[in-house]
């Protein structure tokens, strides 16, 4: 007689959330994503010329604030790959959603802003704004998914073993 046996939450997190199966999951294809954009565009930003209307500040803060962004992001990501967060992956996911919410804000702001005074210097000029832009809608959708990734973990069904029949109470000298 086989019972079935719903998986505790945090059984289910660390199942989702092992190293092998982040690597090819949504989230951790989508963090791959974020990081190339991130680090690309800045290098871009730094090597192309200087827009005509950038204020001394936005020519410094954007590729910063990328750089800072695109390299949080890969500490999370290898947080997840290599197992850190396995016993307390709950706290992990948490950290991620708002790190992940906080530096995909930033640096839509500081790409729209990138885009807004840089349109009509040239095509190279905007394009770390775009990767900006792709980036942070693409991190927004990641911290997304994680979340629905990490509420809906209660699905999973797992056999039990069959209960062991109990001993018989007049055999006291054999125990089981």
């Amino acid at each position: 007689m086989n019972r079935q046996v719903s998986v505790s939450h945090q059984q289910a997190l660390e199942k989702r959330f092992s190293s092998h199966s982040f690597i090819l999951s949504p989230v951790g294809i989508l963090k791959i994503f974020v990081i190339i954009l991130f680090l690309v565009g800045s290098i871009i930003s730094l090597s192309a010329e200087v827009c005509s209307k950038y204020g001394q500040w936005l020519e410094l803060t954007f590729p910063i604030v990328t750089v800072v962004n695109g390299v949080l992001i890969a500490l999370l990501y290898v947080v997840f790959i290599l197992g850190l967060a396995k016993g307390v992956s709950g706290i992990w996911i948490k950290i991620d959603l708002v790190i992940s919410t906080v530096t995909a804000i930033l640096s839509l702001v500081l790409s729209i802003l990138v885009l807004a005074n840089c349109s009509n210097d040239g095509a190279i000029t905007i394009v770390p704004g775009i990767f900006g832009v792709v980036g942070s809608l693409l991190l927004f959708i990641s911290a997304a998914t994680l979340f629905v990734t990490w509420q809906n973990t209660g699905d999973d069904v797992v056999e039990a073993p069959v209960p062991r029949e109990p001993f018989d109470l007049k055999r006291k000298s054999v125990a089981i």
